[in-house]
């Protein structure tokens, strides 16, 4: 009896080690490997070659007292080889002044939902949608987009306020939060026609650490000049992109500096689709 037990324990062992095996082939643990790649650091993200991530899940992660927003693969894009030129058209630039100072993030939202069609104004998507106070400007806008002397936020806040509009008017749409893609990726979207918000630097400007704040028990530090724009076309061969900027308008960037603010700024980026 004895012995049939050993030799049963050890096919056991054998069969577990084939699943293992068969499992490695197969590139299971490749999968696991890469969602710990992903969570593991703000800047280094792992990319697949074959697919962008389009989220409709977050992945939130704290790191050096910052929030990095990270989408979730669950929908996916193929890639493709863009067009050396591409250009939204009919896109409309909205300014924020005078009413939202501090407000290019939500306007540059509004910009977008108004393209798709959408008749809303910025003022009733800073009032009314978008989540104020004094706490992490990854979770909600620092201060009010109406007062000249506030901060500002990140990605999500825009998300939310996005989605929440959508869901109150019975709106068929969606806002993602894809920060941490790369630039590429950026002018991937475009050139599908898809504007895409996007953070950087008010005129281009070298980004730089500024005020250190004390949020939600945590420490952040303030990237400025922070601000918000609409990416609606590139050229690859003349090294330009096309930009809606809420406080210059219809602008042509160098793209190059473009994508180093972009970098600079944590690769904020958010989009809407049908």
């Amino acid at each position: 009896m004895t012995k049939i037990l050993i030799a049963a324990t050890f096919v056991m062992i054998i069969l577990a080690v084939v699943v293992l095996f068969m499992n490695y082939e197969n590139g299971y643990y490749d999968e696991i490997k890469s969602v710990i790649n992903l969570k593991s650091s703000n800047d280094e993200i792992n990319h697949n070659e074959d697919t962008a991530l389009v989220d409709v899940e977050l992945v939130q992660m704290e790191e050096a007292g910052e929030i990095a927003e990270l989408g979730t693969e669950n929908v996916q894009m193929q890639t493709e080889t863009i067009e050396n030129y591409y250009k939204i058209e009919d896109f409309k630039w909205l300014n924020q002044n005078p009413e939202l100072p501090t407000g290019c993030e939500i306007t540059s939202l509004t910009s977008v939902l108004n393209y798709y069609g959408i008749n809303v104004k910025k003022e009733t998507m800073a009032d009314d949608y978008l989540k104020k106070g004094n706490g992490s400007y990854y979770k909600m806008f620092l201060g009010n987009p109406r007062d000249a002397g506030s901060f500002g936020c990140m990605a999500q806040p825009i998300v939310d306020a996005a989605n929440l509009y959508f869901k109150k008017n019975n709106v068929s749409m969606k806002a993602s939060n894809v920060s941490g893609v790369s630039f590429e990726k950026i002018l991937e979207y475009v050139s599908q026609g898809v504007p895409m918000i996007v953070w950087n630097t008010m005129g281009m400007a070298p980004a730089y650490e500024s005020k250190t704040l004390t949020l939600d028990g945590r420490e952040y530090t303030w990237i400025a000049p922070e601000h918000c724009v609409v990416v609606v076309g590139y050229d690859l061969d003349n090294n330009e992109v096309y930009v809606a900027d809420p406080m210059t308008g219809m602008v042509t960037r160098n793209l190059k500096i473009f994508e180093e603010r972009y970098v600079s700024l944590k690769r904020q980026a958010v989009y809407v689709t049908r």
